[in-house]
């Protein structure tokens, strides 16, 4: 099901991730329009990541999860604090009212802490992704 979802499901074969702040609380309703912490450093983009040799799929504790590759982040002149992440994946929504292939938000999660960008050079994001029951 999972690789329905983020693969041949909606034709995408990359998807991208960004960082955030969690006091954007994004609602199921909420698309990338709802997220305005995401960082802003000269050197920060969203990363791109591979649908079947980035992320594993399987199970843990019975619910299905995937779990996405390492992604590594160019903080440098970013002085937000982050403790969310976020995938968006390109694709042609009706309920967003898209009338053509656009950005869209799939899922967000929150990090394991919050981080101070303006501290860091890099951030390496690990091991994140979601878990269906």
């Amino acid at each position: 099901m999972l690789k329905e979802v983020f693969g041949s499901g909606s034709g995408a074969t990359t998807v991208s991730v960004g960082l955030y702040n969690t006091s954007d609380d994004l609602a199921d309703s909420s698309n990338v329009s709802s997220i305005t912490t995401e960082p802003a450093g000269a050197g920060y983009a969203r990363q791109s990541v591979t649908l079947d040799s980035d992320f594993s799929f399987g199970t843990s504790g019975g619910n299905w999860e995937t779990v996405m590759a390492d992604a590594v982040f160019d903080t440098d002149a970013s002085t937000e604090s982050v403790n969310g992440y976020f995938v968006t994946v390109d694709f042609q929504s009706e309920e967003a009212g898209d009338t053509e292939v656009s950005e869209n938000l799939v899922f967000s999660g929150d990090l394991d802490q919050t981080y101070d960008l303006g501290s860091v050079t890099t951030f390496t994001m690990q091991g994140s992704g979601i878990s269906l029951d």
